[in-house]
């Protein structure tokens, strides 16, 4: 995988990085994977990731995740906290959270299609 970002053949990253996708993966492999996906501009793919290394307690992926957040707009972030939302929304249109988070829900399946 390394190899292939070094030398930017985008497709052999891609098929690296799908395929390990495809498995349960976990710690800084799930890092690495994430910052294929960012050299990608697969940026929700990369959040995922880097969100997975994180939950491995690879601290370097928290300096990832800010790093993304600080530079790009990021569906998987917004609809990670509307996932982690528990009860009903105080919006003024009760439609107006379902809306929003389908549409992150599509951005982010549009990435897992690339």
């Amino acid at each position: 995988m390394e190899l292939s970002k070094d030398s930017k053949w985008d497709s052999l990253l891609a098929y690296f990085t799908k395929r390990s996708r495809s498995e349960e993966f976990k710690g800084s492999l799930a890092n690495s994977i994430g910052r294929s996906f960012h050299s990608l501009e697969l940026y929700s793919l990369a959040y995922i990731a880097y969100s997975k290394a994180v939950e491995s307690e690879i601290s370097v992926a928290k300096v990832n995740i800010a790093s993304l957040l600080g530079s790009r707009a990021v569906p998987a972030a917004g609809l990670n906290i509307l996932q982690e939302h528990v009860g009903s929304f105080d919006s003024a249109d009760a439609g107006f959270p379902y809306r929003v988070r389908a549409d992150l829900e599509e951005s982010v399946q549009a990435e897992e299609k690339n």
